[in-house]
């Protein structure tokens, strides 16, 4: 398999502004050019002017070829496999920062917790953001600013990157109420004991071991054969639910379109870290399945506790089923459902549907 090179999403965009340091700068040279005395010597007053206007020369293009020399690109192929995080939750995503001339300050466009970086060769940054909904993020909005060497001008490159390995986003933890446990169904292909018993059906008997409890003790048997015989018992049946998640009903779009419901398009729990996320225009539709998708975190991790194994159904946005053994496989799975028909519970599974209360008959 080769190696893939990260690329970069989108066109550069530089800003250059004045800091509060560089207006007063200017502000006091204009008044000096203003009010200065005639100088004795005007050879000295035209070294003095020039060396004033390069300082300044340098300062405005000192952080502008920092920037356009500087090189972004997606580190979290040698962070390793990144997990899984709730919505709301602080974490981290790792950038490669190269090609430093001086000093560059490094921060999530929507965060301003920022990331100093030191000059120097290409070097590895977490840079912190906070995703406050649910989806596979596959793109981060990441603004670099320098002012070096004199703190005149402060100019800013916003950049688009793809990450390589996307980072997925399940629902917020949240404590709503109390979940239900399934009604006693335990069949499916994938559960595989008996059906019927509550550990107290024999299952067949054989000779006494220290520590058996005396209440097992088999005694017909026993009188027959002049030893202690102990009763087996078949386990109990193991519980089991399917918990189907429907977020309502696919959106659709027109024919070349790109938002939720696009054949050509994305999958509408793809997203990205921009100011404009690809589902706002779907936004005031999806508040009820965020809902949903919370509440289905909820009841999976609460049933799991219990020992009840999940059977988890989705849209993805083909209809999906399958057992979910932990907490960052039902993250996964919730980051990626979106509208549309889940999947199907196999017969013979207790099944709890969750669906958004705006659509409740």
């Amino acid at each position: 398999m080769r190696n893939r090179v990260p690329r970069v999403h989108g066109r550069r965009r530089l800003r250059v502004h004045a800091t509060p340091t560089g207006a007063l700068v200017v502000l006091a040279l204009v008044v000096s050019m203003a009010v200065a005395p005639q100088v004795a010597d005007p050879r000295m007053a035209g070294f003095v002017w020039a060396a004033v206007l390069g300082m300044l020369l340098v300062g405005v293009l000192w952080p502008l070829i920092t920037l356009l020399a500087l090189r972004l690109e997606d580190g979290s192929s040698s962070a390793g496999s990144t997990r899984p995080v709730r919505a709301g939750t602080a974490t981290e995503v790792r950038l490669r920062v190269g090609s430093r001339l001086s000093e560059v300050a490094v921060r999530w466009s929507r965060s301003p917790t920022v990331v100093d970086v030191a000059p120097g060769p290409v070097t590895g940054v977490g840079v912190p953001i906070t995703p406050l909904r649910r989806g596979e993020y596959r793109r981060l909005r990441v603004r670099v600013s320098c002012d070096a060497p004199f703190g005149i001008v402060e100019v800013t490159r916003t950049e688009v990157i793809e990450l390589e390995q996307p980072l997925v986003v399940g629902p917020f933890a949240v404590r709503s109420g109390e979940v239900r446990d399934p009604d006693g169904g335990v069949m499916g292909d994938l559960v595989a004991s008996a059906i019927g018993h509550g550990g107290d059906t024999v299952r067949s008997v054989r000779p006494y071991v220290a520590g058996d409890p005396a209440h097992l003790v088999h005694w017909p048997s026993t009188a027959r054969t002049g030893s202690l015989v102990v009763r087996e018992l078949e386990p109990p049946a193991e519980r089991a639910v399917a918990v189907v998640v429907d977020l309502g009903p696919a959106a659709t779009t027109s024919a070349g379109g790109t938002g939720p419901g696009a054949s050509a398009g994305p999958a509408p729990a793809t997203r990205s870290f921009e100011p404009i996320s690809p589902m706002a225009q779907d936004e005031e539709q999806e508040i009820p399945g965020e809902v949903v998708a919370v509440r289905a975190a909820e009841v999976v991790s609460v049933l799991s506790a219990r020992g009840v194994r999940v059977l988890l159904c989705t849209a993805e946005p083909a209809p999906v089923v399958g057992e979910v053994s932990d907490e960052f496989a039902v993250l996964r799975r919730l980051a990626r459902a979106t509208r549309g028909t889940p999947g199907t519970a196999p017969p013979g599974w207790s099944i709890i549907r969750l669906v958004p209360e705006v659509e409740r008959g």
